[in-house]
């Protein structure tokens, strides 16, 4: 009995410590400490639970997890547009464990991803900057991203029978951006370079929500336990594989001849004595670069080609419309607005996949009023982006396939302003672009090249299979690839 006692003393001085008074939006029921766990549903993941009634039912939830991770969660389009265009909507801050070992300084954020204010600004703009010299969504990079292109189709046109899908564009999606980074590209024979995808691959298949539920100090005296041993040596390891590319440069570089990203910026570190841009900044800029540009891309073609086994009907019918405009032409993004069905079919498949299924963090600068509420200084917001794309008030029978949705009657693509998987607002995803043509030249490549079926053997992908702890991965699945001609 004692035990009881001092163990519910415990809790609640705990509570008491971390946490504030429950919010009074709507939201899923929130007990004392715990929050609203039990009622979530976490069967394939932490974020399975954003199309829940009690969470989508207005149109901003609360919800609590543990005694510190509270969220606003906006359900509504236009609530979202309109406050995530606002500066006191665009601060981010860095978790405890991202503090201790992403950075070159501790306790120092530094790269674009985690940074606030001027240096965020700075940082974003100078990369944007000169991404977009060395090519970055332009038509110049097109030859970079068909080589990929071409060994991906030659590997699955040699296959015989079934092949599992499994993490197959990971390497050739990043190898594209990093060719611009540091001028090399990633291939299975670079061991190191492997490795650290298939890190960034674990990142984004266990999340790191688990790791914002406890206080960091539980974190830290129960590393094994919680997880937080594992995902600091990933944070670490990579770290430690941008300092050693920097350093490599910075052995071999010469001015006059900036081969890539890496050297520009090492470039403008000379030249500006500001102290605006620092090989933390820069390092932490690579990692930035290196988590995104190898998961949500590449986890969106595994879709592609799960919903197009899926869809025989649409996937004929992209092959005859770039059969009638390209023949065998080979495909560019110039193509992009002569091939309408397969441009719907391609934004269908990004709209029910949802593979970024919130937005990042947008935390609020200062108090602030909204409509009958008032958020807090230090609030943090996620856009439930899944239920935004799925709403079936804007999106009629939501969880069908049906490409033609984005056609209107004379067959042209209409864009639909709710389909947004890139985000939206001031902290929207710089590597739109980008990704935008990577998918439709490897999406219209395969069609064009290869049919992709179901297996013989085994059984067909279900799009109810996935992982959601931090972006939609499908489960691996089997399908087979056919010669067009």
């Amino acid at each position: 009995m004692l035990t009881i006692v001092l163990v519910s003393l415990f809790l609640y001085a705990w509570w008491r410590l971390f946490s504030k008074e429950v919010s009074n939006i709507p939201g899923p029921l929130c007990l004392p400490f715990l929050g609203c766990p039990l009622w979530l549903k976490s069967k394939r993941g932490f974020l399975d639970w954003l199309t829940q009634p009690s969470v989508v039912k207005n149109p901003i939830s609360f919800i609590q997890i543990g005694p510190t991770l509270k969220y606003y969660i906006i359900n509504d389009f236009k609530i979202m547009k309109e406050l995530f265009s606002k500066e006191a909507f665009s601060h981010r801050s860095a978790a405890d464990f991202q503090l201790q070992h992403r950075f070159v300084t501790v306790n120092k954020p530094d790269g674009i991803l985690l940074t606030n204010g001027d240096q965020w600004s700075h940082q974003r703009r100078f990369a944007l900057k000169t991404l977009k010299d060395f090519g970055f969504g332009k038509q110049s990079l097109e030859s970079t991203i068909n080589t990929e292109i071409d060994e991906i189709i030659t590997k699955y046109s040699l296959h015989q029978g079934d092949i599992k899908i499994g993490s197959d564009f990971n390497i050739p999606v990043i190898s594209i951006l990093w060719k611009i980074v540091s001028g090399s590209r990633i291939t299975m024979d670079s061991t190191e370079s492997v490795r650290m995808v298939e890190l960034v691959n674990e990142i984004f298949t266990k999340g790191n929500f688990h790791l914002k539920v406890l206080p960091y100090s539980f974190l830290k005296h129960f590393p094994n336990i919680t997880g937080y041993k594992n995902r600091a040596e990933i944070l670490e390891e990579h770290k430690a594989f941008m300092l050693k590319i920097i350093d490599e440069h910075e052995e071999t570089f010469e001015a006059g001849q900036l081969k890539d990203f890496i050297d520009v910026y090492l470039d403008q570190m000379q030249s500006d004595n500001s102290g605006k841009y620092s090989k933390g900044d820069l390092s932490a800029s690579m990692i930035d670069f290196f988590h995104a540009g190898t998961e949500t891309t590449s986890t969106t073609l595994k879709w592609v080609l799960l919903y197009l086994a899926l869809n025989q009907n649409d996937q004929e019918a992209c092959r005859r419309e770039i059969n009638e405009v390209l023949g065998e032409t080979r495909p560019e993004v110039a193509h992009m607005s002569s091939l309408p069905y397969t441009v719907a079919t391609i934004t269908e498949i990004q709209r029910l996949s949802s593979v970024a299924p919130i937005s990042l963090d947008h935390e609020t600068t200062e108090t602030f009023n909204y409509r009958e509420f008032t958020f807090p200084k230090g609030a943090v917001f996620i856009a439930n982006l899944r239920h935004i794309m799925t709403d079936p008030k804007h999106f009629h029978d939501p969880l069908k396939f049906n490409p033609k949705r984005f056609l209107d009657a004379k067959g042209t693509y209409v864009k639909n302003e709710r389909v947004i998987p890139f985000g939206i607002g001031k902290r929207f995803c710089m590597g739109e672009l980008l990704a935008r043509n990577e998918l439709f030249l490897f999406t219209v490549n395969l069609i064009q090249q290869l049919r992709i079926q179901p297996s013989d053997n085994h059984p067909l992908p279900n799009p109810e299979n996935y992982c959601a702890n931090a972006t939609r991965i499908p489960d691996d699945f089997y399908v087979k690839f056919t010669a067009v001609r």
